[in-house]
């Protein structure tokens, strides 16, 4: 949590919860806590989520307007996640509509319950990294663009892209986040997965980040936001 990052799409980071029970293999913070688990602002169980209320007002202190991710370091709609947990978070994030809130999970079938709650100023990701329609097994169980969403912008973070996924793009896309992994099992996407998401997102007129770990020529880089996200960047 800080209110400066390296994250190439954000400018802060605030985690009033830490902690994800899904288990992902390339998960960085899963390392961190590893490391870090225990002392002072870190989860004893990384499996298990924390709530640190004593975070939630930072936003508040923040007076200029910032890109904000949401839960960087956990899964803010993991079933262990009590209810009145992430009520206190959206309330704070209703209260502070100077700021783009980013709120990106990994657990859409558990998110889809709280899109009719979803605070002005926020904005609803999801991260895949691979996605096949044919293929059962690189499917989410419930994508978040799978039914009309009211009031949510929708963004993908492709990252880290492990396969093909360009055909979870679609109508409902407003934004797509592109990466590589990064970490002690570091490797590059194939670069046909990569150019399949950008002319999907090219012919449906998306903006799209090539994060800095992607390996990509520097002149045909492109980072991108939605408009939204680039006055404040420019502000």
């Amino acid at each position: 949590m800080a209110d400066k990052t390296k994250i190439d799409w954000c400018d802060a980071t605030w985690n009033p919860v830490m902690g994800c029970s899904r288990g992902c293999w390339f998960c960085y913070a899963k390392e961190l806590c590893r490391r870090f688990g225990g002392r002072k602002g870190w989860p004893k169980n990384f499996t298990e989520p924390e709530f640190f209320p004593e975070r939630l007002s930072l936003p508040s202190k923040w007076k200029k307007s910032r890109r904000i991710f949401v839960c960087s370091m956990g899964e803010l709609f993991d079933s262990k996640v009590p209810t009145k947990w992430t009520e206190q978070i959206f309330k704070e994030i209703s209260n502070n509509e100077r700021h783009r809130f980013l709120i990106l999970t990994k657990m859409p079938s558990n998110a889809r319950f709280w899109i009719k709650d979803l605070p002005a100023g926020s904005m609803m990701g999801e991260s895949i990294v691979k996605y096949n329609h044919d293929d059962k097994s690189a499917r989410t169980t419930f994508r978040l663009n799978a039914w009309p969403i009211r009031g949510c912008d929708h963004f993908i973070s492709f990252e880290p892209l492990l396969g093909p996924a360009a055909e979870a793009i679609d109508e409902g896309t407003r934004w797509v986040i592109i990466g590589a992994l990064t970490g002690p099992h570091a490797r590059q996407p194939e670069r046909e997965w990569v150019q399949e998401i950008l002319d999907r997102a090219d012919d449906a007129g998306i903006p799209v980040l090539m994060k800095h770990n992607l390996d990509w020529p520097a002149e045909d880089r492109r980072f991108e936001f939605p408009p939204e996200l680039e006055r404040i960047r420019n502000g």
